[in-house]
C-alpha cells in the first residue's frame, strides 16, 4: 500500500457563519408575513397601488428564501470534497465525481495572500479543475504547502 494523504472538507464553519444569514433571513420571512394582512389579495382591477404587495409582502419573502437556498446549496456543494495526496498524483473527489493527476501534469494556481478572507486555489488536470477553499479545509494551509512542494520537486515523485 502506498503512502498517502487524505485532506478532506469541513463545512463546519459554515454552520457557524450561516446564524447571521438564518436571522437575516428569518426577519425578512417575519416582515412579509406581519404585512400581509396589511394587503388584502384583491382583483386587479380594484388594486390601487400592485407594487405595493410585492415590495412589502412577496420581495422579503423571495430574499428569505433565497438566502436560506444559497445556505444549503453551499453546505452541500462542499461537502463530500476530498483531496488525496500520493507521492506520485493528487486525485481530486467531490461526491461521485473524482480525477487524478500527476504532479508532473498538474495546473495550479495558488492563493493570494493579499486578500484577507475567503482564499483558494484551483487544481486541474488539463480537462477539469477544482477550487479548494480555505473556509472549507481545515488544513488549507498544509494542503498548499505539499501542493507547492510537490510542484517544486525535481523528479516525478514526491516524498511526503
Amino acid at each position: 500500500m502506498s503512502k498517502q494523504r487524505v485532506f478532506r472538507s469541513s463545512p463546519r464553519k459554515l454552520l457557524g457563519f450561516a446564524v447571521f444569514p438564518l436571522a437575516i433571513a428569518a426577519f425578512l420571512f417575519y416582515e412579509g408575513m406581519l404585512n400581509a394582512p396589511k394587503f388584502p389579495e384583491v382583483p386587479a382591477d380594484r388594486l390601487v397601488d400592485p407594487v405595493s404587495p410585492f415590495v412589502f409582502v412577496k420581495l422579503p419573502m423571495i430574499m428569505a428564501g433565497l438566502i436560506v437556498f444559497f445556505l444549503v446549496w453551499s453546505f452541500f456543494s462542499n461537502l463530500n470534497k476530498e483531496i488525496i495526496v500520493t507521492p506520485k498524483t493528487l486525485t481530486y473527489k467531490k461526491g461521485r465525481a473524482e480525477w487524478t493527476v500527476l504532479w508532473k501534469d498538474l495546473t495550479f494556481t495558488p492563493p493570494r495572500y493579499d486578500k484577507k478572507r475567503f482564499k483558494s486555489c484551483a487544481v486541474s488536470n488539463g480537462r477539469k479543475f477544482g477550487r479548494i477553499e480555505e473556509f472549507f479545509f481545515p488544513d488549507f494551509e498544509t494542503l498548499v504547502d505539499v501542493i507547492k512542494a510537490a510542484k517544486a520537486a525535481p523528479s516525478n515523485e514526491y516524498s511526503l
